[in-house]
């Protein structure tokens, strides 16, 4: 296949024993051009066991639509589709889970309203990739002025060097309460009813005290320093999840921005970004990035897929 692509100047990619000639398709793709290119030449079983949300009728259909051929594999041929997901962590059985792999699933909508804070295994779950295994010995936070050398904080200097603080504050998914929207027009997305919310205490560090310890200027902001970029460890093939907010939202000496290493006075759970994620209260909540490893004060909002393709809103 590859020889063949590279010949013609087709994007050929293999399914089971399917060979697919998508080269039409790419532009179309929702999830970017780029990223189903990196299976050209060979089997886009491995990518689709990261994404499962390919793994429909609907989907496979669609597929079937750009066959041209049967693949042959050599005898003892082995395709390696190690899971990704197997260090998931196990997940309350009253949540209503929409995907499995990556790991979504609401609040019961019926339960939101029984306490003020929602317990840490109700609290709804919106992951985009596996779970990463971090080690907490290990784990260092990279904070950098772009173009400057990097500073590193461990998990316990994030713990004891600065002043810690306690927010109370609520995450919703951008897609909460999607189902209703597709009752007028259908949207893409996880159907979510109206649980993809919920309201937790989290404790860590500002934010702000971290950037101006690791010699952020406060006073480039709105000049050099426009935004503040987070990268998170849950990453696919290509690239870890990232995203960016302003830089006046963490900069700002009244910010609640903080770096949450506590859930509800609890160490901070496996799918909520252990050890460490950012917590940007009264912003969408794909902006609170989970399993935070890196942050960069930038003239440049994050150049992420989910910053710049996935969570946009657009006006009429």
């Amino acid at each position: 296949m590859k020889e063949l692509k590279e010949k013609e100047d087709k994007v050929l990619v293999s399914f089971r024993d399917g060979v697919y000639d998508i080269t039409e398709f790419v532009h179309a793709h929702p999830g970017g051009e780029e990223k189903i290119r990196l299976a050209t030449g060979s089997s886009i079983e491995p990518f689709w066991n990261m994404y499962r949300h390919h793994l429909t009728a609907v989907t496979g259909r669609l597929l079937e639509t750009f066959r041209v051929g049967n693949l042959i594999r050599a005898e003892g041929e082995v395709l390696d589709l190690n899971d990704p997901y197997a260090n998931d962590p196990e997940r309350h059985p009253a949540l209503i889970v929409y995907i499995q792999k990556p790991f979504n699933a609401e609040t019961p909508v019926a339960l939101l309203g029984d306490r003020f804070l929602t317990s840490n295994e109700l609290f709804f779950v919106r992951n985009h990739l596996p779970v990463p295994k971090v080690d907490p010995k290990n784990y260092k936070l990279e904070v950098s002025l772009e173009g400057k050398d990097p500073i590193y904080f461990t998990l316990e200097e994030l713990q004891t060097k600065f002043p810690i603080y306690e927010v109370t504050a609520t995450i919703q998914c951008a897609g909460n309460r999607r189902r209703e929207m597709n009752q007028s027009k259908e949207v893409k997305g996880i159907a979510w009813q109206g649980g993809a919310i919920s309201n937790a205490t989290w404790t860590g560090p500002k934010l702000r005290d971290v950037l101006l310890y690791a010699g952020i200027p406060e006073s480039e902001v709105d000049k050099t320093i426009h935004h503040i970029q987070f990268e998170g460890l849950d990453a696919d093939m290509e690239k870890s999840y990232g995203a960016s907010i302003p830089a006046q939202k963490v900069l700002n000496p009244s910010s609640e921005v903080i770096l949450a290493f506590k859930m509800n006075g609890e160490t901070l759970p496996l799918d909520h970004g252990y050890p460490i994620r950012a917590v940007v209260p009264g912003t969408v909540g794909a902006r609170s990035v989970k399993w935070l490893h890196k942050v960069i004060a930038s003239a440049q909002e994050s150049p992420s897929f989910w910053q710049h393709k996935d969570y946009k809103g657009f006006g009429p």
